[in-house]
């Protein structure tokens, strides 16, 4: 190494603990229950963590609950209840994807069950105005001249900021 004190990123890497790997192991063989009572003998908040998503992403309400509340993951916590509400599967899945920030697989799991309205929503929370073009411009619906006017502006917006005319 030419420069110990400014290694390169390359040099560095990220070994996970032994609780880490297990309980990713346990995970991995669907045994979530088992999974639940060796995080609570080994109390980690990122193995708390872990299990509310693996969790989320099958759909099981009660051990993500019971691990966002041992996190205190007040917005966790929210999610779960939004989540009791919707009625379809697919969109407590886009919920579950939009909370870990997988955007785009939101969206398409919303123009699948033909939600445009849902995608177009989810984007604009996002400020992703040029996402948002491009969905008007692929399918034009009545109403959509308002939201396509907004677009554009924000994307005006955004280029004046830059001054980039």
């Amino acid at each position: 190494m030419k420069n110990p004190e400014t290694p390169h990123k390359s040099f560095i890497i990220d070994i996970e603990i032994k609780l880490l790997r297990d309980v990713k192991k346990l995970l991995e063989t669907m045994k979530i229950q088992e999974a639940t009572e060796f995080i609570e003998k080994n109390n980690h908040p990122k193995l708390w963590a872990l299990l509310a998503e693996v969790a989320l992403n099958r759909l099981n309400t009660v051990v993500a609950e019971h691990a966002f509340v041992m996190l205190k993951d007040y917005a966790g916590i929210q999610l779960i209840k939004r989540i009791k509400a919707l009625q379809h599967d697919e969109f407590k899945k886009a919920e579950v994807a939009t909370f870990y920030g997988r955007i785009d697989e939101a969206e398409k799991i919303y123009m699948v069950n033909d939600r445009r309205d849902l995608a177009l929503e989810l984007r604009e929370k996002m400020n992703d105005w040029f996402r948002i073009v491009e969905i008007l411009q692929e399918s034009k619906q009545p109403g959509d001249d308002e939201l396509l006017k907004k677009a554009w502006n924000h994307v005006g917006d955004y280029y004046v900021e830059r001054q980039k005319w």
